[in-house]
């Protein structure tokens, strides 16, 4: 190729100078002003539509969705089962240590009861003493639930945790999570709490409180935030009276009913709650 073909670095620049504004033909970056006017009218029309699209199509999926409860509720279909108070072991999942001589570690465990206990001990406005062995029932359907009242004396000797676990008999507490709707029992059946040694561990005779170790179904079913605020749920306190010194044994405590799974291999804590207590001497 010759030399007089070649561009020189002034003529591209040039060029670039003339595609952006063209005085000539009144054309910036090869537009001229009514092409410019056309297609911005063109996108304005055609994001307004989608903006608009978008807008229906929420509105049309929130008018499916209930205030009251998720639209689908299959994927967690039984409750999980927890206690309280509990520490965590970042490798072995839940682990309660109990050293009475050490008050640091007592009061540690002691806050996170007295938090758990706060709910049931404030003012109650809207709570009534409900009918044992009776499911709740919603008289209206947009009304707000009354709760179930629950007094921590049923909880008995572990109504005061600090002493017991001075005493070094420590108590935990066994609740079920809250799922709409969920029904326990079958008919006036309530679940029933029980903890033994997780395969075979040896911990000692233990007692529960309340002695029927039942999670009452007056309690149940919940029936949300929105209708259901002041919703208290039900506990059984279980104390274990003499467990091995200065040994980790694993606890495995069970709510078992008509309606609630238990040994699902995705989730351990359905129905179930494995966890260790340590006391030290």
């Amino acid at each position: 190729m010759s030399s007089q073909n070649k561009s020189t670095f002034g003529d591209r620049l040039n060029e670039w100078k003339l595609f952006l504004w063209n005085s000539n033909k009144n054309e910036f970056l090869g537009r001229g002003g009514k092409s410019w006017a056309l297609i911005t009218i063109f996108y304005v029309i055609f994001y307004a539509f989608l903006a608009a699209l978008f807008c229906i199509t929420m509105w049309v999926m929130l008018q499916t969705i209930s205030e009251a409860k998720p639209r689908y509720q299959d994927r967690v279909s039984s409750p999980g089962v927890m206690i309280r108070p509990r520490g965590f072991s970042q490798s072995k999942g839940i682990e309660v240590t109990v050293d009475p001589k050490k008050n640091a570690t007592v009061m540690k465990y002691m806050s996170m009861v007295n938090e758990f206990f706060s709910r049931y001990q404030k003012e109650q406005h809207d709570v009534k003493d409900c009918k044992d062995g009776e499911y709740r029932k919603r008289l209206k359907e947009d009304a707000e639930m009354p709760a179930c009242s629950f007094n921590l004396s049923l909880l008995g000797d572990c109504a005061d945790p600090e002493r017991e676990y001075r005493n070094g008999t420590p108590c935990v507490y066994i609740k079920m999570n809250k799922i709409i709707g969920f029904i326990p029992g079958n008919g006036t059946h309530s679940p029933q709490v029980s903890c033994e040694g997780h395969k075979g561990a040896d911990i000692g005779p233990v007692s529960y409180f309340p002695s029927n170790k039942k999670l009452d179904i007056k309690y149940f079913p919940y029936f949300g935030s929105k209708y259901d605020r002041h919703y208290l749920q039900p506990v059984v306190a279980v104390r274990f009276e003499n467990l091995p010194l200065n040994q980790k044994s694993a606890v495995e405590c069970r709510v078992t009913g008509a309606s609630i799974k238990i040994d699902e291999n995705r989730d351990k804590y359905l129905g179930r709650v494995i966890f260790r207590l340590q006391r030290i001497d």
